[in-house]
């Protein structure tokens, strides 16, 4: 019989384990909804070499707007963005730094996204990253510029599909100082640089590092960045993160799973209709425990009340008739 209730067990954990795979709960969220209220500081350090877009390259004529559409699904990520949440700045490399703006230049939301929608490609023929990496890390990050905020973590995420091939700064380098000096964490975006140990060395490791084959897959991994940023980081703001959105007709029917663990519940504390006999006596087996036994409460003692002693009576008259004698006198 307890073999029996025991299969009967297994059988209901199938069956809920079931209804769970065929009915989920819950979906990623759609990439570029806010999933993350982390106080932050993020740099966009971006390559604009000539492999990112050259009339002469074939099929680089999208790489650049990909690149922008990543950076802008990265800033709706956050929410709040501004002085109270996620700041954001942003800096292109190609031979050269370009500054587009710092931490404190604008200061809502709406404002990065424009900002970030009007920047222009600037094909050259190299890519300097060291040199990139020292501007952020000897400018981006100071208090004049929106940086050394209480409880807030820096980040620069470098978005480039080559490695450094100009510039006086070395890469690694100028990264170690960020982490060692700055505290900040770095994130590498690669295209088409499967197990780099360049710029794995630039991250810090290869869990820092996320590659894509092309830039058409880069908004893939907009949710593992932001993820990431958001598990690093020290603080968060007063609002929590949203739930992901259900969608329809995969709720979770309350009724039904209360009736099958009330099954299992049962199952498990059943009293057998059959007792066993074992070696030809009549053993049956014990009472099983019940979960929700009734409590004897026991009825209070009934006290008798204290009676007090009647009053005597006064002294009466003699009793003229009756079987008394005359001289006795009683009491009522």
């Amino acid at each position: 019989m307890f073999l029996l209730n025991l299969i009967k067990v297994l059988v209901m954990i199938a069956t809920v384990e079931a209804y769970y795979y065929q009915h989920p709960t819950t979906t990623m969220p759609p990439v570029g909804q806010p999933i993350c209220n982390a106080v932050a500081d993020i740099v966009f350090v971006y390559d604009t070499s000539k492999s990112i877009s050259d009339a002469n390259i074939p099929n680089t004529s999208t790489n650049f707007a990909k690149m922008k559409e990543f950076m802008i699904n990265i800033v709706n990520a956050f929410n709040p963005v501004g002085p109270t949440g996620a700041q954001f700045a942003a800096l292109c490399f190609s031979t050269v730094p370009n500054i587009h703006f710092y931490l404190n230049k604008y200061g809502t939301k709406n404002e990065i996204l424009a900002a970030i929608n009007n920047f222009t490609t600037d094909p050259n023929a190299l890519t300097a990253i060291g040199d990139a990496l020292q501007v952020a890390r000897t400018q981006f990050f100071l208090p004049l510029n929106g940086g050394g905020r209480n409880c807030s973590q820096c980040f620069v995420i470098v978005i480039t599909d080559g490695t450094q091939t100009a510039g006086e700064a070395n890469a690694a380098t100028e990264a170690n100082k960020l982490r060692n000096e700055n505290n900040c964490i770095v994130y590498v975006v690669s295209v088409g640089l499967q197990n780099d140990a360049q710029l794995a060395t630039i991250a810090g490791g290869p869990s820092n590092v996320f590659n894509v084959d092309s830039f058409a897959l880069l908004n893939s991994t907009v949710n593992a960045v932001v993820q990431a940023a958001c598990n690093d980081s020290k603080c968060t703001t007063a609002p929590v993160m949203p739930v992901p959105p259900v969608m329809p007709g995969t709720h979770v029917n309350c009724y039904e799973v209360k009736t099958l663990l009330q099954k299992l519940i049962s199952l498990i504390n059943n009293k057998p209709k059959y007792g066993y006999r074992r070696y030809g006596s009549r053993r049956y087996q014990p009472k099983p425990v019940y979960v929700n036994k009734p409590v004897y409460i026991p009825r209070p003692v009934y006290e008798r009340p204290v009676y007090q002693p009647r009053p005597r009576y006064q002294y009466r008259r003699s009793v003229k008739l009756g079987f008394r004698r005359r001289s006795m006198r009683y009491r009522g």
